[in-house]
């Protein structure tokens, strides 16, 4: 018989990193992967527009809907693993991987930005894409050390 005492709460940032096999195809940690991973997320939630992008060594998505409308706090989707359903199953949002994984993490849109993650400059190309294009609700940019 199990109790409370046999489990141990662990944190998701510190599980991801420790285990990236079990959250990515071979646990591949590139900046592509993390990008093609936010992608499908994207493109899997509503049928919009969605815009992935590089500058340098960043990489940026963003999209005409807000892909995680679906939670009270939009930060929590770096914090925890957040569910979500895809085509009946149960999957969660890929912006946690960001958090565990990249070195810098910012969300934005035309009118303002929030450093989720890092303390590095953000390129004045990249803060400046939703004033390219005005359609976008919501972008994510980030960076992985190589």
């Amino acid at each position: 018989m199990y109790d409370q005492s046999d489990l141990e709460i662990i944190d998701p940032i510190d599980h991801i990193r420790q285990r990236p096999e079990m959250y990515l195809p071979g646990g591949d940690t590139s900046g592509s992967a993390l990008a093609q991973r936010l992608f499908f997320d994207m493109q899997s939630t509503f049928d919009c527009l969605i815009i992935a992008q590089q500058i340098g060594d960043w990489r940026i998505l963003g999209s005409d809907h807000n892909w995680v409308s679906d939670v009270a706090d939009p930060r929590d989707v770096f914090r925890r693993i957040v569910p979500f359903s895809r085509d009946g199953q149960v999957c969660f949002h890929a912006e946690i991987l960001l958090a565990a994984l990249a070195s810098q993490v910012v969300v934005f849109d035309r009118l303002q930005y929030e450093v989720i993650q890092g303390d590095a400059a953000i390129p004045c190309e990249v803060l400046g894409l939703p004033q390219q294009m005005p359609q976008l609700v919501r972008c994510v940019a980030f960076l992985v050390e190589k």
